[in-house]
Order: C-alpha cells, then sequence, then structure tokens
C-alpha cells in the first residue's frame, strides 16, 4: 500500500513539474527557451527525486512499526505493554489503531481469563457432584462421566463405550433417546 502511495505521489510531481514547464513555456519569448528548457528540465527531475526520497523514507517511517509488531505477533512476544510502546513509537496514522488494538486485546485476555475460571469451576462442580452425570455424543457414546456416574453404574466408564453398553438397562437407554437432542431425560 505504501509503495502504490509513493509511487502516485512521484508521479503527480513529475505531472506537476512538466505542466509548470510547460506554463512557462507561454510565458517565455521562443528565444530565451533554450537556457529555461534545460534548467527547467534538471529541476523538475531533482524535485522527482527528491519526491521519490521522500515517500520512500516516510513508508519505511510507516511500515517499521507495523513490521515490528507483526514479527512480535508471529514470534508470539505481544504482550500488554508492547502494543502500548508500539503505539509510542508509530507515526501519528497508525497510532490510534495500535492502541485501539491494545484494548481488544486486553479484553479478549480478560474474556479468556474469566473462562479460564469459570472452566475450573466447572470441572470441580462436575467431579464433585453427588448425582451421576453421563455426557454423550449424537450417537450415544460416552464422551464424559463424573466419578458419581461411575460409582453408580459400578464399573470403570472408558470414552467410546455406548450408553446401552454402559447402563445395560433398556428402559433407561429409550428414556435417553427419546429426550429431544440438547436437553437432560427426565430425571426421577
Amino acid at each position: 500500500m505504501t509503495g502504490r502511495f509513493g509511487w502516485l505521489t512521484v508521479c503527480l510531481v513529475a505531472g506537476t513539474a512538466v505542466t509548470m514547464l510547460l506554463i512557462g513555456l507561454a510565458f517565455l519569448p521562443v528565444s530565451d527557451w533554450e537556457a529555461f528548457v534545460p534548467a527547467a528540465v534538471l529541476g523538475g527531475a531533482a524535485l522527482v527525486l527528491l519526491a521519490a526520497t521522500a515517500v520512500e523514507v516516510m513508508g519505511r517511517l510507516l511500515a517499521q512499526p507495523l513490521r515490528r509488531m507483526v514479527r512480535s505477533i508471529d514470534a508470539g512476544a505481544v504482550g500488554h505493554a508492547t502494543l502500548g510502546e508500539f503505539a509510542q513509537q508509530a507515526p501519528t496514522e497508525v497510532a490510534p489503531l495500535l492502541y485501539s488494538l491494545q484494548r481488544v486485546q486486553a479484553g479478549l485476555r480478560g474474556a479468556l481469563e474469566q473462562l479460564e475460571r469459570d472452566r475450573g469451576q466447572m470441572a470441580a462442580l462436575f467431579e464433585h457432584l453427588a448425582d451421576g452425570v453421563l455426557v454423550l455424543d449424537p450417537d450415544d457414546r460416552i464422551v464424559l462421566s463424573n466419578p458419581a456416574a461411575r460409582r453408580l453404574l459400578g464399573q470403570p466408564l472408558a470414552g467410546g463405550h455406548t450408553l446401552a453398553e454402559a447402563v445395560r438397562d433398556v428402559e433407561l437407554v429409550e428414556v435417553v433417546r427419546a429426550a429431544p437432542p440438547g436437553e437432560s431425560p427426565p430425571s426421577d
């Protein structure tokens, strides 16, 4: 993007230089053209080179913090403070984007931490629940069971066994199969 913008700017400066040359020729007598044209061409070429150099330098300055940030992200080294550091070093056009990314990253970290806490609480509840719980996949295979379910059924419940293999109670299997997907069968 920066390269395209740079070359567009260089073409704009070159077009402006050619236009200035043609406008200048309209106000000069023909006898002065021999001295004016070479000087104007050299001046225009110098302006084009100066514009190209300025665009290249500005493009690198603009892209440098973004490239560093991409390398850090690829290396997994972006922390809360890192985005702030990038934003402080970034050109003013990029800094608001980096500050926004920092806020989003902080929100995502908070949400991830909350999910981890919730997962830990749910795992503890599941393990210590007095009632037996079996989690089945759509094919009635046991995906997860808690210790109470293993105690109630009197056997270790390895994942992959079907409900019918584990329970050996036809009536209970039929009640579970009759329950709509995503709902628990009625408990007694």
